[in-house]
């Protein structure tokens, strides 16, 4: 170890090593955040489908299709016994009859919410993964440099 390195100065390696972490860390962030992001947009399309059903049945449709279990694998068609009001979920089990036109206003306003957030979310990966791409030229770099000594 020369004299300038053990006066705090950084070498190579331990340069690269911090890349490395910071690659690893950004790496996870944007995962975690993509992640999050499909969740939501599953969430805006079921909303989509709610609120197409809601639709159906205040069009008065004689039958209409409705998921048999939450993950949408069978179907059914039936015919709506009340066509008056529809039972929404308002969170935290809670449920409620409202008019079909306020389902889907109920609805619009949640998709709005839940797209606002992934445009936020969206905004935030693309920093992240432009740090990335930063971080991932600045290590290419180092390391060009280290093969020419």
């Amino acid at each position: 170890m020369s004299g300038e390195e053990g006066k705090g100065r950084v070498g190579p390696e331990q340069l690269a090593q911090a890349y490395v972490l910071q690659l690893g860390a950004l790496k996870s962030q944007i995962d975690e955040l993509q992640s999050y992001i499909a969740q939501l947009e599953a969430t805006i399309a079921n909303l989509e489908a709610a609120k197409n059903s809601v639709k159906a049945v205040n069009s008065g449709s004689d039958d209409i299709l409705v998921p048999g279990d939450p993950g949408g694998t069978v179907y059914m068609k039936v015919k709506p016994a009340r066509t008056d009001a529809v039972l929404l979920h308002l969170g935290l089990n809670i449920y409620v009859y409202v008019s079909p036109d306020d389902a889907v206003k109920i609805i619009e306003e949640r998709k709005s919410k839940y797209a606002s957030v992934v445009e936020r979310l969206r905004s935030e990966l693309e920093k992240l993964v432009t740090q990335y791409r930063e971080l991932e030229r600045g290590l290419a770099v180092l390391q060009q440099r280290q093969q020419k000594r």
